[in-house]
């Protein structure tokens, strides 16, 4: 019977099963349990030390209270004839504005002891609490432990910081989105400085060519102008050699407020300009010069007619590609013109591994001789660009035999320059495929060419000066390249410039900035089937 009793004593005790949860320790277990930390580990003899992990699942003996828990059921408790109590947690989040957390008030708990275990003053507990008396809290009852005024000062400082990174990222956000923004103008002011020689009566070719270039400058307009585009043209005569002159120009009233500067011709003008415009940072065209010092610290200058030259690994890179399975030879010609491009073109064959020798003029007559294979493009590069060594390597390749002509694929591949050959020699070129590199070309068969110059003439009742380029498509397409622009990208057109699409008539477009502080040049290459 003795036994029996103990038993059901036993039993009665309260025992819970508690997870452990992060953070917790032996003696916030006890604490909160209202048990001793002995009791605790003589329940649980696998604990060794103070050591318990988070998720261990522990037994604690004799609970009267219930922290944040994870109770389970036990045998005890199952069988158990003991009344339960319901037991509160010691302390909930806080659900009082300003409260850290609500506490729920212990035997023996006084103001004192709870201000000095929170770190709070006697004032800021009943400030908090005003419903309680001084020194009077009850058992059982909650009550708000407030932030400490250290805690409120760090929780400030964190807020303000907070707002004043906030409204930095605005304010840098506004700052690049204005950065960003497009001012488009409502019109544009366009300054053109060239040599008319207006007060000439008999002009020379230099003047007729730069008339005719404005001329079609002027027919880009009016076409845009179609399309809504608003343009005021101011034309300055360019007279002398003398920079004072230029000043003249540029101290005009109107010239700070361009939108554009075309001009000016002359290469002693062209830095006097080019400084103006990076002062007023006015997009600046320089349609003629091919001097490779002037986008020089001038970042809103436009080199529209880049050295030929300086585009030479374009070419390699584009013959290349364009004909991967080709053997090049090339012809050795009397008064060889372009030592330097060849040199390159050799050199950069052998770096790709392209196939490719060399023979002289004479011995183009018996191709059979020169290049026994037959598998491959054959594609003959003159050493000269002249219209008589073109016309002697076109006699050389007719002399061969019909039957080793046959055999052969045979093409030309050649020089700019053969743009201005007559007729007779563009049938030689085109009866052997020849093709040429170029910065600008004129199809005469296309309709838009067709029709611009049927337009010239209708409107100043003459062709354009015979020359190479035609200086009036010239002008079109650099009126048509930059207002076109201009009216799209505004005040951001430099940033912008390689978003401009439109068809050039003779002179593609398509700029590259230098690096730093240099201007852009035009670096648009084709490679044209004649």
């Amino acid at each position: 019977m003795l036994f029996c009793a103990l038993s059901t004593s036993l039993f009665a005790q309260n025992v819970v099963k508690h997870e452990v949860q992060s953070g917790e320790t032996l003696y916030s277990l006890a604490r909160n349990y209202g048990v001793t930390v002995e009791a605790i580990k003589q329940a649980n003899p696998s604990i060794e030390g103070e050591n318990i992990i988070t998720g261990q699942v522990i037994t604690i003996p004799n609970a009267s209270k219930s922290g944040k828990v994870q109770s389970v059921s036990t045998p005890e408790t199952i069988h158990s004839d003991a009344k339960q109590t319901p037991v509160l947690p010691k302390t909930q989040p806080g659900k009082k504005p300003g409260c850290k957390l609500m506490l729920l008030v212990e035997k023996k708990t006084t103001v004192y002891s709870i201000c000095k275990e929170y770190g709070i003053t006697e004032d800021e507990f009943y400030h908090a609490n005003p419903q309680i008396e001084k020194a009077k809290i009850k058992k059982g009852n909650y009550v708000c432990i407030p932030y400490s005024a250290q805690e409120l000062a760090q929780q400030r400082a964190a807020e303000e910081k907070r707002q004043a990174d906030q409204r930095a990222a605005e304010e840098k956000a506004r700052k690049e989105a204005e950065a960003n923004a497009i001012k488009k103008y409502p019109k544009l002011n366009v300054a053109v400085i060239l040599p008319f020689d207006l007060s000439s009566k008999n002009k020379s070719n230099e003047a007729i060519k730069v008339i005719d270039f404005y001329e079609g400058f002027l027919l880009a307009v009016e076409n845009l102008k179609k399309q809504g585009v608003s343009v005021d043209i101011y034309a300055y005569e360019e007279k002398g050699t003398f920079t004072s002159r230029i000043d003249t120009i540029l101290t005009q009233p109107m010239m700070p407020h361009m939108n554009l500067i075309v001009g000016p011709m002359r290469i002693e003008h062209i830095p006097a300009v080019s400084r103006f415009a990076k002062q007023h940072n006015i997009p600046h065209v320089v349609p003629f010069s091919t001097n490779a010092t002037i986008t020089s610290s001038a970042p809103t200058t436009f080199q529209v007619n880049t050295s030929v030259k300086s585009l030479y690994g374009k070419v390699y890179q584009q013959f290349m590609d364009r004909y991967p399975d080709s053997r090049v030879v090339f012809v050795n010609c009397d008064g060889s013109d372009k030592e330097d491009y060849i040199a390159g073109f050799k050199r950069a064959l052998s770096d790709k591994g392209h196939a490719f020798q060399s023979c002289e003029l004479s011995e183009v007559k018996s191709i059979s001789k020169i290049v026994p294979e037959t598998d491959k493009r054959l594609i003959f590069i003159p050493t000269s660009s002249s219209q008589q060594n073109l016309q002697q390597l076109v006699r050389n390749l007719n002399a061969n035999a019909a039957s080793d002509m046959t055999q052969y694929n045979v093409s030309l591949f050649g020089y700019p320059e053969w743009q201005t050959f007559k007729e007779y020699n563009k049938q030689n070129m085109r009866k052997y495929n020849a093709s040429i590199f170029a910065t600008f070309y004129t199809n005469s068969r296309s309709s838009d060419v067709s029709n611009f110059n049927a337009k010239f003439k209708d409107w100043f009742k003459r062709d354009q000066f015979n020359s190479y380029p035609l200086f009036g498509l010239l002008g079109y397409d650099v009126g048509n390249f930059f207002i076109s622009g201009l009216s799209k990208f505004g005040n951001k057109f430099c940033e912008r410039q390689d978003g401009v699409n439109v068809t050039a008539l003779q002179n593609p477009m398509r700029f590259e900035k230098r690096s730093g502080d240099n201007g852009f040049v035009n670096i648009s290459l084709k490679i044209i089937s004649m």
